[in-house]
């Protein structure tokens, strides 16, 4: 799978830093793993941020590297580890707080 970026007026412009999650993520069996779906911008694979506390877990995205300008880029699965499982919290955008749809693992494989 390939994603587009958006131009700009100029012509192809450079990926966000910090791109929104806008598809559902998946939640691993035991709460603890969560896999998104992300654009690997000029080369290198996002970053998930995943930090939790007591009744909520943010998440972000964050591209290392924007100094590109391409209109095409791969989807790669990125992962953050929870130390705790995910559980009955809330799992919301770091920057939004906006909340995260999500799907749970049916498998431990």
């Amino acid at each position: 799978m390939l994603a587009v970026s958006a131009c700009d007026i100029n012509g192809i412009s450079a990926p966000p830093r910090y791109p929104s999650i806008s598809m559902a993520v998946m939640v691993s069996h035991d709460g603890r793993v969560i896999t998104v779906r992300a654009v690997k911008a000029c080369g290198h694979r996002p970053h998930l941020i995943a930090r939790s506390y007591p009744h909520r877990v943010t998440l972000r995205l964050v591209n290392p590297d924007i100094d590109c300008h391409a209109e095409v880029f791969p989807v790669v699965n990125v992962r953050a580890i929870l130390p705790q499982p995910l559980g009955a919290r809330e799992l919301v955008h770091a920057t939004t707080g906006k909340p995260v749809r999500y799907h749970l693992s049916q498998s431990s494989g």
